[in-house]
């Protein structure tokens, strides 16, 4: 995984943890924004790693 991935996944636990908290503490506005962003952010990094996956089981 490069390191730039690692940052960002890094980065999607925070908000997925901080989005929760803040969800919890009752602002559902904010909340609902940070678990987005992280999600985004999760998905930006697992697609790839998907595709790369699925082409390297189609060369063999």
């Amino acid at each position: 995984m490069e390191k730039n991935n690692k940052k960002m996944l890094f980065v999607a636990i925070i908000g997925l943890i901080i989005g929760t908290l803040i969800k919890l503490l009752g602002h559902k506005t904010l909340g609902d924004l940070f678990l987005s962003l992280s999600t985004l952010l999760w998905l930006y990094i697992i697609i790839p790693l998907v595709y790369k996956f699925v082409n390297r089981n189609q060369k063999t």
